[in-house]
C-alpha cells in the first residue's frame, strides 16, 4: 500500500502543476523563463543580421582593394618618363636630347 501512495503521488506532482492554485504560484517563473526565451530568440536573429552585414562589407572591402589596387599601378604608370613622353606626342612636344640642368642667378649684393 505505501508504494501505491508513492507511484500516486509522483504523477500526481507531475499534473499538480496544472492545477488553478498551483499554475498561479509558478506563473512569475513560466514568464521569466518565456521572456528568456524570447531573449534569445532576438539575440540570435541579432547575431545573425550583424553576420550577414560583416559579410557583405568584407565583399564590398574586397572589391575596394582591388579598385584601389588597379587605380594605383595606372597612376604610378602615368608619372613614368616613357608613359610621359607618349602622351605628349600627341600634342606635338618632343623630348629634348639634351639633359636637364639646372639655372643658377648670381646674388647681386
Amino acid at each position: 500500500m505505501a508504494e501505491e501512495t508513492k507511484s500516486e503521488k509522483n504523477t500526481e506532482s507531475v499534473f499538480s502543476l496544472f492545477e488553478k492554485d498551483r499554475a498561479a504560484g509558478l506563473l512569475p517563473y513560466f514568464i521569466y523563463i518565456a521572456v528568456l526565451g524570447v531573449i534569445y530568440i532576438a539575440n540570435s536573429h541579432f547575431g545573425e543580421r550583424t553576420s550577414r552585414k560583416i559579410n557583405k562589407l568584407k565583399s564590398e572591402v574586397e572589391e575596394l582593394r582591388i579598385d584601389y589596387t588597379t587605380l594605383k599601378s595606372e597612376f604610378t604608370s602615368f608619372g613614368k618618363r616613357s608613359e610621359i613622353i607618349r602622351r605628349v606626342k600627341a600634342i606635338g612636344l618632343i623630348d629634348s636630347d639634351i639633359p636637364a640642368y639646372e639655372i643658377q642667378l648670381e646674388d647681386k649684393n
